[in-house]
Parts: C-alpha cells; structure tokens; sequence
C-alpha cells in the first residue's frame, strides 16, 4: 500500500513540476517524504521534505510552511539530531502562533515536550506538555490530549515521580477506552503496571496488565491479532516477572517475620543481660557513695576540729594583742610626763640655741611617743591619717637643722640636694 501511495505522489512531482504548480508541487513533494517517515526511512525521507520546505518558504503560505517544519521536526527527531528537530519545532510554533492555531500550537508543544523527554531532559518537556494539556482542554481535542497526558505520564516517570505519572496515565486510559483506542490502552496499561510496581504494588500491576488481554480481544481486527499475541506473549512475561517479585516479596516478609521473631528473643535475653548489669552497677554505685559518704562526714569532723582549734588561736593572739597595746599605752602615759619636763628645760634662761634644740628633742620625742599610739591604733584598725598639703624643701630643711648641730660635733657637713621637679607631696606630716 506505502509502495503504491510511493509511486503516486513521485508522478505527482513530474506533472506538477510540467505544469508548473507550486503548491502541488510542494504538497507531492511533502507527501513522499510523509510516506518514507512511515516506512522508517528518515534519510531518504530528508531531502524531499527539505524540497518542500524551499519551495513552500517561497510562495510564503504559512500553514503548509507549518506543515513542513513539522514533518522536518519528526524526521530529524527519528534521526537522532535533536537540534535540528527543536529549531524545526520552534519555526513550527511561532507561525502557529501568528496564525492564532490553537491546535497546531497545541501539536508543537506537543512535539517539543516529546522531544525534551526522549532526550533525557524531563524538566524541560513536562511546562510544554502541561502547556498542551490546557490547550486540548480547551479545544475539547480529546485525542490529542489522550496523547498530551500520556506523555506527560512519560515525562514525569522518567523523574521517578510515580504517583504523578500514575496519575496522568490512568487520565490518558479513561480517554483511550472512550475513544477506544487500542494500541493507546496498551501504551498507558503498560506504564500504569510499571508505576504500581515501582511503589511496591505488584497486586495492581498484575491486575492492570490482566484487563488488557479481553479489551484487545474485541478491540483489535483480525488482521491485527499476530500483533496482539506479540503482546499477549509479552505480557505473559511481564505477568510471571511479577508473580515473582510477589512470590519474593511474600518470601521476604515470611523471612522478615522469622527474623523479627529471632531479633525479639535475643531482645529479651540481651535486655535482660543489661538489666542485671545496670542492677549490680547500682549495688556497686551505692556501696561506693555510702563509703564516699562516710569519709566526708570523717573529713568534716576533722575541718570542724581544727576550725575550733584555729578560733581558740585566733581568741589568744587577739588578747595578746589587746594586752600588748594596753602595755604600750602604759609605756605612752609613763614617758609622756619625763619627756614633758625635758620640755620644761627649754623655758629655763639658757642659750637659744641650746634651748631650741632641748624643744626640739622633747618635741621629738613627744612625737615618737604619738607615732608608737598610731601604730598601736593602726594594728587594732583605728589609724586616722592627717592628709594634707606639704613642701618638700621645708621638710627637709626642718630635718637638717635637726640633724645639724649633731653634724658639727662629729665634724660632718649636711648638704641639701632637692630635685625641683618635685615641690609638694600629699600625705601625714607627722608620720613623715
């Protein structure tokens, strides 16, 4: 039937070249590159339907331009040259859209998302098959969006999301049972076993692929039944491979049963084991706290002892030195009179300087008298300091006459070297 279709169109070629018709020329050229796409021989295909695309780009009909681009897509799609197919999709789509053709534009995304998916790129094609569901929808086109879902079934099953797919195959097969199409039911039956038997559900897969078998019976001509026992012989594989995951599966849950069983006895025995070990830790645990506990309450009897001790100690020194401070309040009190009646001296008519220097040593010794009560003041922590202003060079000038006639009679001379940087000091004359 191709053969004689073949023939037809190539003498169409040579009268519509004779009579120079374009469009007849183009369509004929189009046509046995069609016939050869079918017959699967996409290179020889090439160059009639590239022949049919020059001729249709001339005359600028843009709806057989479509058609060319299409048929170019599909053939550079078989051959494997994917950039080709999508630049040949696009021009496809783009005049579709100019020409407002729902259902070419609806074909083309179609074919683009087909395209992506067979390529490996699922992410790609699933926006534009979900861009020609819409427009099938729309148009109430229910084959092509029997195909639009099945590929989008496609799509998706190849990025593992099997509820999705399921999902869009099941849609696809409600619509193939309707229109009763046979070769599309297989197509979806097929897939929707696969997806129940990638989420574990074997039972459904095998109850799938077992409603196929009847609905071929009364579906397909008998012209077609050697291609329906091709299936039903494939089918009868895929039917065992799945009664042996299931035998498997049963097998695997009998022997996780056992294993389980086997994992709960040693359970009792190990927890039983750690159980007897966590008791005799704690026996060991409490033993060794009672004897911790023994010898802290020893240590702090020992600590209390010898706080005891220590506060006897403290007790002691503090009376000695109360006793020590009375004793030099005593020694104040017993010099102060002696040193106030070497003072007296200084009123007698005597040389000035003599009399000066009697003044000065009872002063000083006055002085000494007050420091030894200061010191006895700051030991019981009642030293009261008399801060204030004092020069440097009238201190040490005060020192020196002191010092001087000392100095004279052992012949030593008293030399004053003052820094000047420093003039004054904040501090207790008296202590000085």
């Amino acid at each position: 039937m191709s053969n004689e279709a073949l023939g037809a169109y190539k003498k169409a070629i040579e009268m519509y070249r004779r009579i120079d018709d374009s469009i007849g020329l183009a369509t004929a050229y189009s046509n046995v590159s069609v016939v050869y796409l079918e017959l699967k021989q996409d290179s020889t295909a090439l160059p009639f339907a590239l022949r049919a695309l020059d001729i249709r780009e001339q005359s600028g009909e843009k709806h057989n331009l479509s058609i060319s681009h299409t048929n170019l897509g599909n053939i550079y799609s078989n051959l494997r040259d994917s950039i080709q197919a999508l630049d040949h999709y696009s021009k496809t789509l783009n005049i579709d859209f100019e020409l407002n053709d729902s259902v070419g534009i609806s074909m083309a995304y179609t074919n683009i998302g087909i395209l992506y998916y067979q390529g490996g790129s699922y992410k790609n094609a699933i926006p534009f098959l979900k861009k020609s569901i819409f427009l099938d929808s729309t148009l109430g086109d229910e084959f092509n969006l029997m195909i639009s879902r099945f590929n989008l079934g496609e799509a998706l099953f190849g990025l593992k999301k099997y509820d999705a797919a399921l999902k869009e195959y099941k849609l696809s097969y409600e619509i193939s049972s309707r229109l009763k199409s046979a070769s599309y039911l297989f197509d979806n039956g097929k897939p929707m076993a696969s997806c129940y038997d990638a989420l574990g559900q074997q039972i459904e897969a095998y109850e799938i692929l077992s409603a196929l078998i009847p609905k071929y019976d009364s579906l397909f001509s008998d012209e077609r039944k050697a291609a329906l026992l091709e299936l039903q012989r494939g089918f009868e594989v895929y039917k065992i491979d799945l009664e042996n995951k299931l035998l498997r599966k049963s097998n695997n849950q009998k022997n996780a049963t056992i294993s389980n069983l086997n994992f709960t006895e040693k359970a009792f025995y190990l927890g039983l084991g750690f159980a007897l070990i966590t008791i005799l830790i704690l026996i060991i645990g409490l033993r060794r706290i009672n004897y911790l506990n023994r010898s802290l309450r020893t240590k702090n009897s020992l600590i209390e002892e010898q706080n005891l001790a220590l506060t006897s100690q403290t007790d002691h020194l503090q009376e000695s030195i109360r006793e020590n401070q009375n004793l030099v309040s005593l020694m104040v009190h017993d010099l102060k009179n002696p040193l106030a009646q070497v003072g007296s001296l200084a009123q007698l008519p005597i040389d000035d300087e003599v009399k000066d220097l009697i003044g000065r040593a009872s002063q000083n010794g006055l002085d000494l008298i007050y420091d030894i009560m200061e010191v006895t003041h700051a030991e019981s922590g009642e030293l009261k300091l008399d801060k204030q202003q004092i020069s440097i060079h009238e201190l040490l000038t005060e020192l020196a006459e002191e010092q001087l006639k000392a100095a004279e009679n052992k012949n030593i001379k008293i030399i004053l070297n003052e820094d000047p940087s420093i003039k004054r000091i904040t501090s207790d004359k008296r202590i000085l």
